[in-house]
């Protein structure tokens, strides 16, 4: 199944952070490496056939806008909260070339709970351009969970009961609770 992403540009916020801009979405979390541009992405997950992984997501954007002004995007800081932030704060080679990120899906991932198979992912609907300082947003936009067989996923039985228990618990969790039933062990 598709997942329809919306995205209100008013409920991004920004934060001086050492004369750079820190990016906050709700509910989104950066999932780039210390040192890259601190773009948000959304985070997914999904309810996937048995004996499949998630493999890819493509992305039909329907609608972007281009947030005013001039935007330096601090980079990523994973610090311990007891130490010291460095004076001086990495900055990744993203910052000296085109937009960035080059592709919008991250962190895919697929693994398993109580016996389905679940694929996860990170959607960016960002697009930063350091020699520029221009940002984009993806307001509207149609994703589309590719899977591929997956020869190592570990083939379950469960009893109905323990399906039940499971799909109350994934309900909640996954993007699309409606495939759950499809894609019980």
């Amino acid at each position: 199944g598709e997942i329809a992403f919306t995205l209100d540009p008013g409920d991004i916020q920004f934060t001086d952070f050492s004369g750079e801009e820190a990016i906050y979405l709700p509910g989104a979390a950066c999932p780039f490496e210390t040192g890259e541009p601190g773009l948000p992405g959304i985070g997914y997950s999904l309810v996937i056939p048995q004996g499949t992984m998630l493999h890819d997501v493509q992305v039909e954007v329907v609608s972007q806008v281009e947030i005013p002004g001039v935007h330096r995007v601090a980079p990523v800081l994973a610090i311990p909260l007891s130490e010291q932030i460095p004076v001086v704060i990495p900055h990744s080679d993203s910052y000296l070339g085109g937009a960035f990120p080059q592709t919008r899906i991250h962190a895919l991932h697929t693994g398993n709970k109580t016996g389905f198979r679940i694929g996860s992912f990170s959607f960016v609907p960002f697009t930063w351009d350091p020699s520029t300082g221009r940002l984009s947003v993806i307001t509207e936009a149609v994703l589309t969970p590719v899977t591929a067989p997956d020869t190592d996923a570990p083939a379950l039985a469960l009893t109905d009961n323990q399906i039940a228990v499971a799909s109350r618990a994934l309900e909640s969790m996954v993007a699309n609770p409606e495939m759950i039933q499809a894609c019980a062990p």
